[in-house]
């Protein structure tokens, strides 16, 4: 599957590659929906999930930040850990509730085995494709050395925005 990105890729410059990687990942569940084989539920919680899993590699990133001291921050990573983490399972109380999902909350053994089909598998390769990002931008290429914490603490905070907008837009139309 990834060799024909390799191929288109090796007329880009190397860093593009990332960018085509996150590009096919997350055109393959529209992909799915166009075959009929996914729902709006599927991709919305999918999307939901994709947000947990840019929240991990942000703490790597505020982590291994070159800006301010030790503690300073180790204390911003928790915050953020702390303020995010609960800003995305209060999105995803609202999101399960939309789609009408039955998960018990407070066992993430539950929560994973009532996933949608086909969930657990996407979910793994956006993980691998936020890492390889994060690997070769923030790492390879440096920008872990002039990274501000503060806008790292932001940057996932629009991709949940987008999400709510969606999951009020469909209560809104339910409305009508």
């Amino acid at each position: 599957m990834l060799l024909w990105i390799d191929w288109l890729a090796a007329f880009l410059h190397r860093s593009k590659r990332t960018a085509l990687l996150l590009v096919a990942v997350n055109l393959l569940p529209l992909v799915l929906v166009f075959a009929g084989l996914w729902d709006l539920q599927r991709v919305m919680l999918l999307y939901w999930l994709e947000n947990g899993v840019i929240g991990i590699y942000n703490v790597v990133r505020i982590l291994s930040a070159r800006e301010t001291f030790f503690l300073i921050w180790l204390l911003i990573a928790l915050f953020f850990t702390v303020h995010y983490g609960m800003f995305f399972l209060g999105h995803g109380v609202f999101l399960m509730g939309m789609l009408k999902l039955l998960v018990d909350m407070g066992n993430l053994t539950s929560l994973w085995t009532s996933l949608p089909s086909g969930i657990g598998p996407m979910v793994l390769l956006l993980f691998v494709s936020h890492g390889y990002s994060t690997a070769w931008h923030y790492f390879h290429e440096g920008e872990s050395q002039t990274a501000n914490t503060g806008q790292l603490m932001m940057r996932p905070y629009a991709r949940v925005v987008i999400l709510h907008i969606t999951y009020w837009e469909r209560v809104l139309r339910r409305w009508r």
